[in-house]
């Protein structure tokens, strides 16, 4: 519906929303980290427990 009124981008977006999805997410950080010198956090502990 945002398009149709002539809006470029969605409500509460404000340009680009940058997403990375990975199938292997320890392996992905290692990359980041070693590519671009990155420093990763500490891991959480795994997902949240419902």
């Amino acid at each position: 519906m945002w398009l149709a009124t002539g809006m470029t981008t969605p409500p509460g977006y404000h340009t680009v929303t940058p997403r990375m999805v990975v199938a292997d997410v320890a392996a992905a950080v290692d990359f980041l980290v070693t590519v671009f010198a990155a420093t990763a956090p500490e891991p959480a502990g795994g997902p949240v427990q419902r």
